[in-house]
């Protein structure tokens, strides 16, 4: 069994989200399927009483200060001890796999989460995961870190070699694997929540965007606007003919919808798909001319043609 835990909100704790935007963020997680949401005390604070129907896990400075929120039956604590405790998690950072050896000191811990390892896609990291296995006998929460743009990759290679626990952020905020490619890659590698749709991810992203004031890259991974737009006219023939031969899963997976573009590398294949997708016949136009407008227009504006462009050309290409 996998086991994800979502530190979004707690990566977020520097944004100073209201209330309000920490609920949302919760209540979308908690639809996301995420199996539990780690808290900062500023963010709980701030809550109140977090969602019941979610899984927690609050981030304290001290074991000490679990005393003062018997509310909570998990902690994850950087300074977490040596002592064993079934309730604390203590974090451990491992920069690079030179620092697996030191690993054997917290094998007495029932639970620990190591954060880094950003190096281990450079070495033969199936031999790293199981160095770090048999050196920590507890329950072992992996957070990659993403100094080297593998954090994912990292996240789901330690979920195929047997791991059963990542911890990640959405959108990779704070350095982190990023929990929808995490829960997509699963998905579509190990039906990981195969019954479940991944639909609420753009309410997310739209979310964090507007707590943090940066947008996602057009082209990101799973939550990027752009991802589903298609343009060139084999592309275009064969999604239509058999999608599965070029998209490793559904658009409606992930709430979003396929998006015939056109532009200089279109055909006429994408042209009248683009007319059909606008609710006009083909048949009423001079496809021929019409891809020439295309293809000229969007080579003199270097850009793909936006739907209103499109549709200016095709009125005066009509027969």
């Amino acid at each position: 069994m996998i086991r994800l835990t979502d530190m979004t909100v707690s990566c977020l704790d520097a944004y100073d989200p209201s209330s309000g935007q920490i609920q949302a963020l919760i209540g979308y997680l908690i639809e996301a399927g995420v199996d539990t949401i780690e808290l900062t005390t500023n963010a709980l604070h701030k809550l109140g009483t977090p969602d019941p129907q979610g899984k927690y896990i609050l981030r304290i400075r001290q074991p000490d200060e679990a005393l003062s929120y018997p509310e909570f039956s998990r902690f994850i604590c950087r300074r977490g001890g040596w002592k064993p405790s079934s309730g604390i998690v203590s974090e451990i950072q491992a920069n690079d796999i030179r620092e697996i050896n030191f690993l054997s000191q917290y094998g007495v811990l029932e639970n620990i989460r190591i954060v880094g390892f950003d190096d281990v896609l450079c070495h033969n990291f199936e031999r790293v995961f199981e160095s770090v296995k048999k050196q920590v006998r507890g329950r072992i929460e992996f957070c990659p870190e993403d100094s080297l743009f593998c954090a994912t990759a990292l996240a789901v290679e330690w979920a195929l070699s047997g791991g059963t626990d990542i911890v990640a952020s959405f959108g990779g905020i704070g350095g982190k694997a990023s929990l929808e490619e995490v829960m997509v890659a699963l998905r579509v590698v190990k039906r990981y929540k195969s019954t479940m749709s991944f639909s609420v991810f753009p309410k997310l992203a739209k979310l964090i965007e507007q707590i943090t004031g940066v947008s996602f890259s057009n082209k990101k991974a799973v939550i990027g606007e752009g991802i589903f737009d298609v343009e060139s006219g084999i592309h275009v023939d064969g999604i239509i003919k058999n999608p599965q031969m070029y998209e490793p899963y559904a658009p409606e997976l992930i709430g979003k919808t396929r998006k015939i573009i056109v532009g200089k590398h279109s055909g006429h294949k994408a042209i009248a798909v683009k007319l059909k997708e606008l609710g006009l016949s083909p048949e009423e136009y001079q496809l021929d001319s019409l891809l020439d407008a295309v293809h000229s227009t969007s080579i003199r504006k270097t850009a793909s043609l936006s739907d209103a462009e499109f549709m200016e050309l095709a009125r005066m290409h009509r027969k």
